[in-house]
């Protein structure tokens, strides 16, 4: 396996840590039969995105102890891109929470 394999295994692992995109299905799409079921199986599923966001807090804490840490250190881009980590996993915190939430709420 290359370097450049490796380093998309790695990527890879991670995005499957912090975002579910792989546990739900499309239910915008199909008849109105394989629509509902698609919708059935999201809401069965929704009981996995509390484990997410657990997951995206933990990664959220870690990028800011290393942003901190690399500001004391004077490795300002680093630290830049820590943030800008932390910015968007909150944003994606915020995006799990809503679906959980609407799948939580409304009936089919």
């Amino acid at each position: 396996m290359s370097q450049w394999q490796s380093g998309i295994k790695i990527i890879d692992t991670i995005l499957r840590f912090l975002w579910p995109i792989g546990v739900f299905r499309d239910a915008s799409r199909g008849s109105k039969l394989e629509r509902a079921a698609a919708y059935r199986h999201n809401r069965a599923a929704r009981r996995c995105l509390p484990n997410y966001v657990n997951n995206c807090m933990l990664a959220t804490a870690l990028l800011a102890v290393a942003g901190i840490s690399l500001e004391d250190v004077h490795i300002l881009s680093i630290a830049i891109l820590c943030w800008i980590l932390v910015t968007s996993i909150l944003s994606a915190i915020a995006v799990l929470s809503a679906i959980y939430l609407v799948l939580c709420t409304w009936e089919s």
